[in-house]
């Protein structure tokens, strides 16, 4: 019945991720790799003094550690991308299996148009709730607007929770469960070897108190907004 409020509270994310790519026949490849997530925190402990009355609140360090395989197979012709993931792993103390399906059309056989849908089914489970179901789509379309700038605009639209993506690169692993996603970003080429991607992100959460037990119902359901703004540099030798 104590509540605790940290406003200096700290912790620390460490991520690896490797994949291998492998083409196994003319338009047709396979895809595999894995992605570690190393996560640490400070636990308060309480713990007794003695005989009496007395406790004391220590904090301690705690490591959680994740870890999720993916095997992807894609088929491409000129204007049409098929393909197919699986994902199996472990985050935030629950089971993941996630299986996609994959649709990239290119209208014009090339990069200056193309739209991306993907339907995803996940199955979570853990020791204390129920099995759960969830199906999300995400839909994103991308259009070349000279040889230096990409723009795109892209959603996704079901429950998220503990949610893999793009071949196990984005794993959404926050406490809070996603409603849905929707964003777009700039895809910017100063040079051949150089890229630079501009992503805003506006995420639609829903926070919970659940007090434990199968049968026990979520109390304080709470549903904010998040914006995200993220840079990334690339570049190839």
């Amino acid at each position: 019945g104590e509540i605790l409020l940290n406003r200096d509270y700290q912790s620390s994310l460490f991520q690896y991720y490797a994949a291998a790519n492998v083409l196994l026949a003319k338009g047709l490849s396979l895809l595999g790799g894995l992605h570690y997530i190393n996560i640490s925190y400070s636990l308060p402990v309480k713990s007794q003094v003695g005989q009496g009355p007395n406790v004391i609140t220590q904090e301690i360090n705690q490591t959680d550690t994740d870890m999720v395989y993916f095997g992807s197979l894609y088929k491409r012709w000129s204007y049409v991308t098929l393909g197919a993931s699986y994902y199996y792993g472990t985050l935030a103390n629950a089971r993941q299996d996630q299986k996609d399906l994959k649709l990239i059309l290119y209208p014009k056989g090339n990069l200056n148009l193309y739209t991306v849908s993907v339907l995803s089914h996940q199955r979570q489970q853990t020791e204390t709730q129920p099995t759960t179901n969830r199906l999300v789509f995400e839909q994103q379309i991308g259009t070349k607007v000279n040889n230096f700038l990409w723009l795109e605009a892209y959603g996704s639209f079901g429950e998220m929770e503990n949610f893999l993506l793009n071949d196990c690169i984005v794993v959404f692993n926050r406490l809070d469960k996603i409603k849905q996603r929707i964003g777009a970003r700039a895809i910017i080429l100063p040079n051949p070897r150089w890229s630079i991607t501009l992503d805003y992100t506006l995420f639609t959460n829903q926070s919970e108190f659940n007090t434990g037990g199968s049968e026990a119902e979520p109390l304080n359901l709470k549903e904010y907004n998040i914006q995200s703004l993220t840079g990334i540099l690339s570049w190839r030798f």
